[in-house]
């Protein structure tokens, strides 16, 4: 039989992108409302984008697509927190 490649750590790492993913939705249909909350959009998609660079990296070993969402999470993380400011 063949293990299941996501360990107890990864699992974490999986489960930390389900609950970004979620508040990034529950952020979209609020910066719909308020366009004011955009920025905090923008925050959350550059971390969930972060995290799924690392669960890219770990789980499935794809090094060009890890570096993509991590430049972009990085690009888009830091253009959130300047329109917070």
């Amino acid at each position: 039989m063949k293990k299941n490649k996501i360990h107890d750590f990864n699992f974490f790492g999986v489960f930390l992108q389900g609950v970004f993913t979620l508040l990034l939705l529950i952020f979209a249909v609020i910066s719909i409302i308020n366009h004011s909350m955009f920025p905090y959009f923008e925050i959350f998609m550059g971390i969930d984008l972060m995290i799924m660079a690392y669960n890219n990296k770990k789980i499935f070993q794809k090094e060009k697509l890890t570096l993509y969402y991590l430049i972009f999470g990085i690009i888009v993380l830091i253009v959130g927190i300047i329109g917070v400011f």
